[in-house]
């Protein structure tokens, strides 16, 4: 059981509890579902390397790393760029297409 304010799941293929909790920089460990989570902005990132994430029926089960290399991509560069979103590294703000 997750503990209050943490998201866990398990991973596909691993059979381990993989969690989250806010405020927590992401792994390449970390379940793309929880990563979408976090923000609108997550979805994005991940379109942008041709991870259509937020459609994906295995992404509460996944880790970023299973997405990527399943798809050739490098999860380190994907990680990278989602670490720059304000909201994934901790500093809170709204979605980039948020009308303020």
């Amino acid at each position: 059981m997750a503990a209050p304010g943490e998201v866990g799941r398990i991973a596909v293929g691993t059979g381990r509890r993989v969690s989250y909790h806010p405020g927590m920089l992401p792994t390449k460990d970390t379940i793309i579902a929880d990563l979408l989570d976090l923000h609108a902005d997550v979805a994005k990132v991940l379109l942008s390397f041709g991870l259509p994430c937020h459609e994906c029926v295995v992404a509460p089960v996944e880790t970023l790393e299973q997405g990527a290399s399943l798809t050739g991509l490098d999860a380190d560069e994907i990680l990278a760029k989602l670490r720059e979103l304000p909201i994934v590294a901790g500093k809170a703000g709204p979605p980039s297409d948020s009308k303020s």
